[in-house]
């Protein structure tokens, strides 16, 4: 089955996709930050 039929068909499959992944985004924008903070603070 098509992944794109599957997640028009499944409006929560979509929702709990975008939240996951935008989860990750935002805790890889943390981890990013949290590595270039030590550079500023010199």
């Amino acid at each position: 089955m098509n992944i794109l039929t599957m997640l028009t068909d499944n409006p929560i499959l979509c929702a709990a996709l975008a939240i996951t992944f935008s989860l990750m985004g935002v805790e890889a924008w943390l981890v990013r930050r949290a590595l270039r903070e030590p550079e500023l603070r010199r």
